[in-house]
């Protein structure tokens, strides 16, 4: 479990420190290119998923160490079950240890469905900001295009590297 929480933060980092800047600078020199009327749409849509990741983050970071020291009891507990299992049949302890292990089961499942509940949340509201962006875009673009200060291509262009940026 700790090699693969670790495996996780790696991966997470190397998207988080090199790609997604990358998309994200050459999205925003690409819409400065195309069109800036509209820019204030993207800021708006980063700003929200900075806002709503950050709230998210805030609730879900202490429960993630919580889930940590949980996992480590259920495998602490797990593990003298089973090294112990000789004298607990001698002593006829299969009860106690069952509700030690329910318990301690039951706390981790508990906590980690809250966070799995946060998470669920978490990308359904991004496709939100996200579409509600594009019709931004496609709704401000329509009245630049019917006064002949863009095209049709460039807005389609914005639309693209609008997502690039946000996402």
């Amino acid at each position: 479990n700790d090699i693969e929480q670790i495996q996780m933060f790696l991966v997470m980092m190397l998207r988080m420190v090199f790609y997604a800047p990358m998309m994200a600078i050459g999205g925003i020199i690409m819409v400065l290119r195309e069109d800036v009327s509209m820019l204030w749409i993207i800021g708006i849509g980063v700003a929200l998923i900075i806002m709503m990741i950050s709230v998210e983050f805030y609730v879900a970071i202490p429960r993630f160490k919580i889930i940590q020291k949980l996992v480590d009891r259920l495998n602490r507990v797990t593990r003298e079950i089973l090294t112990g299992l000789m004298v607990i049949r001698a002593f006829n302890s299969q009860g106690y240890q069952e509700a030690k292990f329910d318990k301690t089961n039951r706390e981790l499942t508990r906590t980690t469905l809250f966070i799995n509940g946060i998470m669920v949340i978490m990308m359904p509201a991004m496709m939100l900001i996200m579409n509600g962006a594009m019709l931004s875009i496609i709704w401000f673009g329509a009245f630049r295009i019917d006064a002949g200060h863009l095209q049709v291509g460039s807005m389609m262009a914005f639309m693209q590297y609008a997502m690039h940026i946000i996402m």
